[in-house]
Parts: structure tokens; C-alpha cells; sequence
């Protein structure tokens, strides 16, 4: 016979309570107010932001130049020349490791100079027009710019181009999009000019017959005599242009204490940086004090 279990309200009542008690977390002590609202407003607070030092000189820079000797070239496979070599050692003085190199189109570097906030462009031609655009580390060499024509042209036009006649920039001249050539052309009246991606497009237009003249720097043209000789019977120099320092170009929004920490370094260097413009040309060792 099943045996019958009773219990009263009351002592339901008793063992309901006695069960929350036991299943209940134990409770802590009363905290103080201002307490209470300070971990609130913590657990609402973002993690903390790592602060990054922008003065730093290894703040992420792209470097850009173009294949034009002897500022920079590739030999034996391996980029090289006066721009590149002046770089590597500013690197060196910084304590940096070396950094990659983009070997794009002038034109495109150009741009990429302008919109990038933390492009450098090098070698840039330094002049008023371009002042104000860019932030400036040098000079690493100081270019002379000329004009070159084929020997086919008459000696008349040769000796109107030579006196620096308005008629001579009437002639069809070849250069580099976006090159400063393009500008000094510009403010002297020539309106037929025909742009080149680069130095070697442009030499093969007066090599082709298809322009009078050639606008390049005089180290340039040395450096087409050097890889080609027969070239020198081909050509005749015919003007001066203009004599410009070429500068590592940094673009505004790069902090302006990085750009200065390359230039001491580069100040630095000065015994450094001219045996290399001797090595490339562009001083005479006798024209170097000890």
C-alpha cells in the first residue's frame, strides 16, 4: 500500500526559501557609489591606441626614380648610380636597412610625388615653379641641361639654336613627359615637343630622325655616349639650357621632422657624396678641398 506524504502551505513555503538560498551566488559587499560608475564607464572605454613616433626617420616611405644614368640604372642586374648610391649611405647614417626601390616612368613617379602622402621621388629637379610643391633633401648633383641635335641639320639652324635665337625653339625637340626640360622648353616659346615615356625613348627619336633636337641633361647624354660610342660622330651639342640641382623630393605631407633627419644625415655625408660626384662625373677631384 502506497504510504500518503503530506505537507502543510507553511512548510513549502520554508523549503522554497531554504532552495533559493542554497542555489543563490554568495554576495559580495556593498560597493561605494563612485566605485560602482567607474568600472561601468571602464568596461564601456576602448582599448588603448599604441602611439606611433611620426618624427621616426623608418616611417614607411615609398621610394620611386626612373632609368636615367648615371642618377640611377640598372648594371649587372642591380640598380646603381649616384642617386641610388647617396640614398643607401643616408640609410647607413640613419641606422636603417636599405628599402625598396620602385623604377617606374618619370611621368608616373610625377604623380605618384604629388597624390601620395608618403612618396619620394628622386633625382627631382629643384626649381621655383616646384618649390612650394614638394619638401626637399639635397642637392645630390647639380645637372646641366642641353640640347643635342643631329649632324644633319643644317649649319644655319645649328648656329640659330646656338645663339639662343627665338626661330632655333621652333624646331621639333624631343623629351621626357613631365620633365623639366618640358618646362625650361615651355618659357622659352618651343611649341613642338614631343614627349618620351624615358631617356632612351627620347635619344631613339634623334637617333630616327624623327625630332631636330633632344632635350637631356649633359651627364645623360655622356652616359648614351658611353654605352653606345659611335654616337659621338652622330650628335652635336648645340645649347645650354639651364644648370639645375637635382634633390630627393618628398611629398608636403611627409613630417617635416623625417625630412629633416635626411637632410643632416645627408649634410653629414658630405666627403661621402662628393667622391661620389667624382666618380660619376659631376666634380672634378681638384675641385675637392681635403
Amino acid at each position: 500500500m502506497a504510504t500518503s506524504y503530506f505537507v502543510s502551505a507553511g512548510a513549502n513555503a520554508q523549503l522554497h526559501q531554504l532552495a533559493l538560498e542554497v542555489l543563490a551566488p554568495p554576495k559580495l559587499p556593498a560597493q561605494p557609489l563612485e566605485q560602482k560608475h567607474l568600472k561601468q564607464r571602464d568596461l564601456k572605454q576602448k582599448p588603448p591606441e599604441i602611439n606611433v613616433d611620426r618624427t621616426r626617420p623608418d616611417l614607411s616611405l615609398n621610394f620611386y626614380t626612373e632609368v636615367y644614368p648615371p642618377s640611377s640604372f640598372y648594371q649587372h642586374g642591380k640598380l646603381s648610380g649616384i642617386s641610388i648610391e647617396a640614398l643607401h649611405l643616408i640609410w647607413q647614417e640613419l641606422g636603417q636597412q636599405a628599402q625598396p626601390i620602385q623604377v617606374i616612368p618619370w611621368a608616373r613617379g610625377y604623380r605618384s610625388l604629388q597624390n601620395e602622402a608618403n612618396a619620394v621621388l628622386f633625382a627631382t629637379s629643384r626649381y621655383q615653379a616646384r618649390e612650394h610643391l614638394f619638401q626637399w633633401v639635397g642637392p645630390i648633383f647639380t645637372a646641366r641641361y642641353i640640347l643635342v641635335a643631329n649632324n644633319t641639320l643644317a649649319d644655319t639652324s645649328l648656329s640659330d639654336i646656338s645663339a639662343g635665337e627665338e626661330l632655333a625653339y621652333q624646331h621639333s625637340i624631343a623629351v621626357i613627359r613631365d620633365d623639366i626640360t618640358k618646362v625650361l622648353l615651355h618659357k622659352k616659346g618651343a611649341k613642338h615637343l614631343f614627349e618620351a615615356a624615358d631617356m632612351k625613348h627620347a635619344e631613339s627619336l634623334l637617333a630616327n630622325q624623327r625630332v631636330d633636337l633632344l632635350a637631356i641633361s649633359e651627364s645623360g647624354f655622356n652616359a648614351v655616349l658611353k654605352q653606345a660610342p659611335e654616337k659621338a660622330h652622330q650628335y652635336k651639342v648645340v645649347s645650354l639650357l639651364a644648370e639645375i640641382g637635382d634633390y630627393f623630393a618628398f611629398n608636403k605631407q611627409v613630417p617635416k621632422e623625417i625630412v629633416s633627419q635626411y637632410q643632416k644625415a645627408f649634410d653629414a655625408l658630405t666627403p661621402e657624396l662628393n667622391q661620389l660626384r667624382i666618380k660619376y662625373g659631376f666634380l672634378k677631384q681638384t675641385s675637392v678641398g681635403k
